[in-house]
């Protein structure tokens, strides 16, 4: 399965290249460990729903819209971060 997340463009305006960068290294860390149970739900948003783990900040979660699914391909819309709680 691969991922390709929307809006380039207006996700590095918003944040900065850095912050989108640091999108795409944890897509990209964690198609390995993709599997379909990993959606939930949005009641709110009436989509389902991905939640990543930051590849470079380990206190930190980053939630993706599932926007499409076509083939092998699952597009993704950003949506929040949230910090993981700690133990």
């Amino acid at each position: 399965m691969r991922f390709a997340l929307r809006n380039k463009t207006k996700l590095i305006n918003a944040f900065g290249e850095a912050y989108y960068n640091e999108l795409i290294a944890s897509i990209n860390s964690f198609q390995s460990n993709y599997t379909p149970d990993c959606h939930y739900w949005n009641e709110a948003i009436q989509k389902e729903m991905l939640d990543m783990p930051s590849s470079t900040h380990p206190d930190k979660t980053f939630s993706f819209a599932i926007v499409s699914e076509m083939w092998d391909v699952i597009t993704l819309a950003y949506y929040s971060a949230s910090n993981t709680p700690s133990k």
